[in-house]
């Protein structure tokens, strides 16, 4: 079968003196499927590009739906590139009839791309690439920026096309729950470099061998790293879990006890910080509503998340917070100084380098920017730009702190420094509200949960009993533990051994 050889490929941005990539090589089987994964700044993203640059046939999607959208409608989308590359117009229809009933798209051929939702768009993104019929789709984190369901959905699409269609799948993925049962093999950079690649059973025991293991550990899904916690002091060699269900499985025939730490609960009292009372909002005047009928309060000293689809008004809600939209009913008051990181965080920087950007080197160490200061801020990679943002909202002295999908991009180390600042605003009297399609670390870090869906945004309620109460918007931890200990929601109720 055929085999893609890619060896030795190194790459060094400008102005820098370590490469990002340093003499990467490894070998790919016509129809596997591998996963890339490592370190903020590891070299994921560039060793994607570099693939691209190197092999133009193969088909590439970014993180950002948005980003790669260059046309008005759907069709034009799907037919943009066969357009460019003089397809015939026979051949072209065929294409995209073809491409556009396996996605079930029919339907939407004629919409406008600015009116998909996230996981639309990055749905149109990827049938754009089919109907190139590349033998390779390489996919940057495709669902960082997708819901849930949509998340879910969009990577079943892409383990359909591997194993019905025989393409071969080079994936960046943070999300390995969904992924873990599907590929063939984990590639694992370290500092431009491959620190591991073999299948997923033979990385895992390699990562529990080598004296990086606890930061690799950390790249594992949830489940992973709880049977891991309960086998760490056995003798024999450690079985890797690939799915829920094989954990679950594993879990309850060995009947599994876990020792848990009591959370602390904090109850809201005193002056609420913000408040909505029955606000509309819409884009277009005689357009639907984004937001209708919002009732919402949040006060200091408090970890706010809000969950919901794309689509469903979340990213709306904040930036009626943060002033940059303005409700045309209702009434929003706000006590205090409002600091928010939006969506695209790009938007925040005016500068041409980090070190225009930020000052203070509490802020740059705690971070991680100081092999960064001579960047360029739009020459970083995803998880690198989110740290910025950071850094730069870091230096503020705000009451209030809006991030909207502050995690897209970072990895497992990174979250935890960034919840653990969360954690000092809240100490601090500081009221912290987190848009996030990252269940996970909602889980671990906020204390009140919010849900939005169809333009309404829920009233907070206790985090455990909102993760508790759903079957899809909750952990993987959860789904295999809740028979026996309902209560446990995430990692952090575990006590660490």
């Amino acid at each position: 079968m055929e085999a893609y050889r890619f060896e030795n490929i190194s790459y060094t941005y400008p102005g820098e003196k370590e490469p990002a990539l340093d003499k990467v090589s490894f070998t790919v089987t016509q129809g596997e499927f591998v996963v890339v994964c490592g370190a903020s700044g590891s070299g994921k993203t560039t060793l994607l590009r570099q693939l691209k640059e190197q092999n133009p046939e193969f088909g590439f999607v970014m993180q950002n739906p948005q980003n790669q959208i260059v046309t008005d409608k759907v069709y034009h989308e799907l037919a943009f590139g066969m357009e460019s590359y003089g397809v015939e117009q026979e051949k072209m229809w065929h294409a995209i009839a073809e491409t556009a009933t396996y996605f079930g798209m029919e339907h939407w051929l004629d919409r406008d791309t600015a009116l998909l939702s996230g996981g639309q768009m990055q749905l149109v993104n990827l049938a754009s690439v089919l109907v190139m019929n590349p033998k390779v789709l390489l996919l940057d984190e495709p669902t960082a920026q997708l819901d849930p369901m949509a998340a879910t959905e969009f990577i079943e699409v892409v383990k359909r096309l591997n194993s019905q269609m025989g393409i071969t799948v080079i994936l960046i993925e943070q999300r390995l729950e969904e992924v873990l049962a599907a590929c063939d093999s984990m590639l694992v950079l370290h500092k431009g470099r491959v620190a591991a690649y073999d299948s997923v059973k033979e990385v895992f025991s390699s990562i529990c061998r080598s004296g990086l293991s606890k930061e690799y550990f950390s790249y594992m899904p949830s489940y992973v790293r709880l049977y891991a916690k309960v086998n760490r002091n056995t003798d024999e060699r450690l079985h890797c879990p690939e799915s829920i269900k094989e954990c679950r499985k594993w879990f309850y025939d060995n009947s599994i006890t876990l020792s848990l730490r009591k959370m602390d609960r904090r109850e809201c009292a005193g002056t609420c910080s913000l408040e909505c009372r029955n606000v509309f909002f819409r884009y277009e005047r005689t357009g639907g509503d984004v937001l209708r009928e919002v009732c919402y309060r949040a006060y200091p000293g408090h970890i706010y998340g809000i969950v919901g689809g794309n689509g469903s008004g979340k990213s709306t809600f904040l930036k009626v917070l943060a002033g940059a939209k303005r409700h045309y009913h209702g009434k929003v008051e706000i006590d205090g100084e409002v600091a928010y990181l939006p969506q695209e965080p790009r938007y925040l920087f005016i500068e041409d380098t980090v070190g225009d950007i930020i000052k203070r080197p509490e802020a740059i160490r705690r971070f991680g920017m100081e092999e960064l200061l001579d960047r360029h801020p739009y020459d970083m990679s995803g998880g690198q730009m989110q740290r910025l943002a950071m850094s730069y909202l870091y230096e503020k002295d705000a009451d209030i702190y809006l991030f909207d999908e502050p995690t897209k991009g970072l990895d497992p180390r990174w979250k935890r420094v960034f919840g653990a600042w969360l954690e000092e605003l809240r100490d601090q009297g500081k009221t912290v509200m987190v848009v996030t399609h990252d269940v996970e670390f909602a889980a671990n870090y906020c204390e009140r949960m919010s849900m939005c869906f169809r333009a309404r945004l829920t009233e907070p309620m206790a985090a455990a009993e909102f993760f508790q109460g759903h079957h899809f918007y909750t952990t993987a931890i959860h789904k295999i533990v809740r028979d026996r200990y309902p209560d446990v929601v995430s990692e952090r109720s575990l006590h660490e051994e």
